[in-house]
């Protein structure tokens, strides 16, 4: 009972409470550590997106910019005569044509026209062409050959119409007899949008 006794009468003396913890060295490094890894880590992510994929793209557009250029200078290069050769095409072609102009028949083809229809079979006296109409004054062709001739004509593909406007009478009788002159007018088919007759 001694001991109870001596228990007893035993108080604890501490009246304080010490909450801190004492972390050791090593673990606070180790921590530390990790921290500044994470930190790195984020750093880097921002850094690749914000900055070096921004950089990369705006280098990609720079290069695409450049090769551009140089396609334009090249360009420019080869188109720097142009005022030249195109004063020399206009000597050759002019395009300022009007509509009626346009409209109108190749004069190459109307040549084409009388060569084969009508100097072949009667003496053309004269030619007149105004647009899509031609006026021709013949001679030397009986009425049976003017007959002909009218339908030779309106056969071709850019004739539109034949009117004969005077054939003045020979003396002698008959489709035979040989008509001194004769007027006609051909109308030609207007030119389609390539420039020709047909």
């Amino acid at each position: 009972m001694k001991w109870l006794q001596k228990k007893k009468g035993q108080y604890p003396s501490k009246t304080a409470l010490n909450l801190a913890v004492q972390y050791s060295a090593s673990a606070m490094r180790g921590s530390t550590v990790a921290a500044f890894l994470i930190l790195l880590i984020a750093v880097g992510g921002f850094t690749k997106i914000l900055v070096i994929d921004q950089m990369n793209r705006v280098n990609v557009a720079q290069g695409q910019a450049a090769v551009f250029q140089q396609q334009l200078d090249a360009e420019k290069a080869a188109n720097a005569e142009y005022e030249g050769v195109a004063e020399e095409y206009n000597r050759y072609f002019y395009t300022g044509f009007t509509d009626e102009e346009l409209a109108a028949v190749d004069r190459m083809e109307i040549l084409n026209l009388l060569e084969d229809k009508l100097m072949s079979s009667a003496k053309v006296e004269d030619v007149s062409v105004s647009g899509n109409s031609v006026s021709v004054n013949l001679s030397d062709l009986s009425l049976q050959q003017l007959s002909a001739l009218i339908s030779r004509l309106k056969e071709s593909e850019i004739v539109e119409d034949v009117t004969v406007y005077s054939a003045a009478a020979g003396t002698a009788q008959g489709t035979t007899r040989k008509v001194p002159s004769v007027s006609m007018t051909i109308e030609l088919k207007q030119a389609k949008k390539d420039g020709t007759g047909r």
